[in-house]
């Protein structure tokens, strides 16, 4: 069984401004010389990220996240 269809466009809404964190956090690691937190933040809103493609079924979406 599926996800709703207004889960998933809930999601999809979502996903623009958590990728731009995404490209924000990315960008601030070439700038800082204290990475860690930063790559924790990554880490985490990857893994979020991750877990709501997974629990949607989006599975294409899940395996990107995952590599990253």
């Amino acid at each position: 069984m599926g996800a709703s269809k207004s889960l998933i466009q809930k999601f999809l809404s979502t996903s623009g401004g958590r990728l731009t964190s995404f490209s924000e956090r990315v960008s601030t690691l070439n700038r800082v010389q204290e990475r860690d937190d930063v790559v924790r933040r990554l880490a985490r809103d990857l893994h979020t990220y991750k877990g709501e493609s997974r629990l949607l079924g989006l599975e294409e979406i899940e395996r990107l996240a995952h590599r990253a």
